[in-house]
């Protein structure tokens, strides 16, 4: 079973829950590049960060 993620964007009100880490790293990467935004990962289980943009 995959696990939950959440991707919250740091400089706009962008959220997305996905399915799968490296779905969530595409659709991470995708915002943080086309929004020029810092944006963050986090595992829902565990409530844990698995991925934070350099401030």
């Amino acid at each position: 079973m995959s696990s939950s993620y959440i991707i919250e964007c740091r400089d706009c009100e962008f959220e997305k829950r996905t399915i799968g880490d490296e779905f969530a790293q595409w659709a991470a990467d995708r915002h943080e590049r086309g929004e020029q935004h810092s944006v963050t990962i986090r595992d829902v289980s565990s409530g844990m960060t698995v991925y934070s943009s350099p401030l």
